[in-house]
């Protein structure tokens, strides 16, 4: 390719010396293809990645470090609107090499929003209450880094656990490697309710998930 690209300029010079206008027009043209097509061959020899998710319940968590330091970032505390949940529910990302090309240094970064359920309590009596949705809590931003990813391989991360939250929207933010940008905008990749997830078995089951009883 190196050669095409030296054999076009020194044509384009042969024909500026020649005061060739219509000539040099189109050694111009030409060289604009040719860089168009070299382009297209190198992106063809980047990685590619493909992100999904995994979503399921674990009865009791023994997470690693960095998970527990995940949970750490939401700053719950036992109060109305979050869960009293003794069940945990686990989103973990697929990360996927689809290409025929290594990925080095990959950083993911993603945004956690977190919800707490709105919930309205008759003061005297805590039995009496209304539930209307959910309230935005905060967000966490989050990042994962891959030191080295194979040609068609995949790997799994824990990218959020539930622990006291009853709804979070989960967006990738960016993704990029020593190779390549492959995502540049944010853009939704899951939701968790625990509502979706959880059959309620009986009313101080629901208080529970209400953070209505602790």
């Amino acid at each position: 390719m190196t050669e095409v690209i030296i054999f076009l300029c020194n044509k384009i010079k042969d024909i500026i010396s020649n005061q060739t206008f219509i000539g040099l027009t189109s050694a111009i043209g030409t060289v604009v293809s040719a860089a168009i097509a070299y382009n297209i061959y190198m992106e063809s020899r980047k990685p590619k990645i493909t992100l999904d998710y995994e979503k399921y319940r674990l009865d009791e968590f023994r997470g690693k470090g960095y998970k527990n330091d995940l949970i750490a970032q939401y700053e719950t505390k036992q109060d109305i609107g979050f869960t009293n949940n003794e069940k945990n529910y686990v989103v973990d990302l697929v990360i996927n090499n689809s290409s025929d090309y290594s990925v080095t240094d990959l950083i993911i970064k993603y945004n956690l929003y977190l919800y707490k359920s709105k919930v309205e309590v008759d003061k005297p009596n805590i039995g009496d209450f209304e539930r209307d949705g959910f309230v935005f809590y905060k967000k966490v931003e989050c990042s994962l880094k891959l030191e080295y990813l194979p040609p068609r391989k995949k790997i799994v991360e824990t990218i959020f656990v539930s622990e006291r939250i009853p709804y979070c929207e989960i967006k990738i933010k960016k993704v990029k490697s020593i190779e390549k940008k492959f995502y540049k905008k944010e853009f939704l990749i899951c939701k968790f309710n625990v509502f979706d997830e959880e059959k309620f078995a009986d009313m101080p089951h629901l208080r529970r998930i209400l953070g209505i009883m602790w």
